[in-house]
């Protein structure tokens, strides 16, 4: 069983310098852009992105807002349906807390894949084609995975400079989820973001196997 994979997307985290424009084709310029900037936006960031998905027919609606203070200490607020949630991961400990219950589930830190952002662009790099396009004023960039066809399209703010809008397609031009972005914040994130809710009850999640940990 593959180590538990903290939720958190490069997709969510990936920021776009509006000011750098890239030719149609100059794919290798435009992945070592995104690389850049979504480095930096794991740097003291904080933003809110709110997503609308269909699954299995039903629309869902989740609110989530990030704290990144780097990558190895970050926290995500989320909101579905009224069932709030919050998941931190810190160089220390790693934990999730659910509101309605008021429980703090702490895990074991090594259960969690720590996120290497290089590693997971080139990853995505060798298998989907990037372009650039339009979008009314606002630079696009798409991201197309040669085999399944499912495409990622980015929109940015230009005179923000970040992302405001985010789409996913599957393979037959469906749009399965749709990602508004916001409430862009550059600045220092204190340590007590990632303190535990006060009185909350605490409890230990089992520590996997060795056999599930393969």
């Amino acid at each position: 069983m593959k180590k538990i994979t903290f939720i958190i997307s490069f997709a969510v985290i990936a920021v776009f310098a509006a000011s750098t424009l890239f030719a149609a084709g100059d794919s290798g310029k435009i992945w070592d852009e995104i690389l850049k900037i979504t480095e930096k936006c794991t740097d003291n960031v904080s933003y809110t992105m709110k997503t609308n998905s269909k699954i299995s027919g039903q629309a869902v609606s989740t609110n989530m807002k990030f704290y990144f203070k780097n990558v190895k200490n970050y926290r995500v607020d989320s909101d579905a349906a009224g069932q709030k949630t919050r998941m931190v991961l810190t160089d220390k400990a790693a934990w999730v807390y659910i509101e309605a219950q008021n429980v703090v589930t702490n895990m074991e830190h090594s259960s969690i894949e720590s996120i290497d952002i290089k590693a997971s662009l080139e990853k995505q790099k060798s298998a989907a084609d990037v372009s650039e396009g339009k979008d009314g004023a606002n630079v696009t960039y798409a991201i197309t995975e040669r085999e399944t066809k499912n495409k990622t399209v980015f929109t940015v703010d230009n005179k923000l400079g970040v992302f405001n809008k985010m789409q996913v397609y599957d393979g037959k031009g469906e749009l399965l989820t749709e990602a508004v972005y916001g409430d862009w914040k550059f600045g220092k994130i204190s340590d007590d973001t990632f303190k535990k809710p006060e009185g909350a009850k605490e409890m230990t999640m089992p520590a996997p196997s060795a056999t599930e940990k393969k």
